[in-house]
């Protein structure tokens, strides 16, 4: 009875492959038939075998909703881990949307896949965003974002491939809580509920001060370590995502690099 019962609950989890659906399993056996008799015209062969493909496409959007809703089930919301600075609220950045939601998501079959593409409005660039299923469907998401390459007071801040780097990680981050339908608690970056303050933030958590990151920089030069060397080491889009609690060991791993030491 016990063995009975295991039984049950495992086929009520049991991953199902797009070769399990009846749908298109049938009708291609059907068209391998078809396609091995002499006494069949090939005409007819393509024409199921195009309607095979629009079978299969049917199939393959069904276990990509059905995987998606799993998925969706099981992601929790995300905390927030960073402040803006400019309106003191809190927000998530992308590698804390990944740590909570990218195992799920993964884990039910799915990949997330991003590119730039070129936008004919002066100042801003598209974003594409591709989200594959491993039953074959891909769903896509495409929109423009204005370039942040300037503060608030409108002077640039940042070099053009800096902006890009920065508008694609903002692009991300919002394009995968929607695909996702994931909440992040207590964020607003747009300013419109609870504020988090950084006093809220445990100190291993905060963003790095101004002066943090003028030393982080300056240990940067000493050790002749390019940015884009940090941020791989780091895991992180732009120095000002890391948190206070990992600055230590960024500049102790800088100090090695500047002896030769290994990394």
């Amino acid at each position: 009875m016990n063995q009975q019962v295991a039984q049950i609950e495992k086929e009520k989890t049991k991953e199902v492959s797009i070769n399990d659906l009846p749908q298109s399993s049938g009708l291609m056996n059907l068209v391998e038939r078809m396609a091995i008799s002499p006494d069949i015209d090939p005409d007819r062969v393509e024409r199921a075998f195009e309607m095979y493909k629009q079978v299969r496409l049917m199939d393959s959007e069904q276990l990509f909703n059905s995987a998606m809703a799993k998925a969706q089930a099981e992601i929790q919301p995300v905390s927030a881990n960073q402040i803006n600075d400019h309106t003191k609220s809190g927000y998530a950045n992308l590698s804390a949307i990944h740590k909570t939601c990218k195992p799920i998501w993964t884990a039910h079959g799915f990949s997330v896949s991003s590119s730039f593409y070129e936008s004919e409005k002066e100042g801003w660039i598209g974003v594409d965003c591709e989200v594959m299923h491993s039953g074959g469907f891909v769903k896509r998401y495409k929109n423009l974002y204005p370039l942040d390459n300037a503060g608030t007071n409108g002077t640039k801040n940042k070099t053009t491939i800096q902006a890009i780097g920065s508008t694609g990680s903002y692009a991300r981050r919002y394009v995968e809580l929607m695909i996702f339908d994931v909440s992040v608690g207590d964020d607003d970056d747009g300013n419109g509920s609870k504020q988090v303050k950084e006093k809220d933030l445990k100190p291993a958590e905060k963003s790095l001060s101004k002066q943090q990151l003028v030393n982080l920089k300056k240990a940067m030069q000493m050790a002749g370590v390019e940015e884009k060397a940090v941020l791989e080491k780091s895991q992180i889009e732009k120095l000002e995502d890391l948190p206070q609690g990992r600055l230590a060991g960024c500049i102790r791993w800088l100090e090695s690099s500047s002896k030769g030491e290994s990394k």
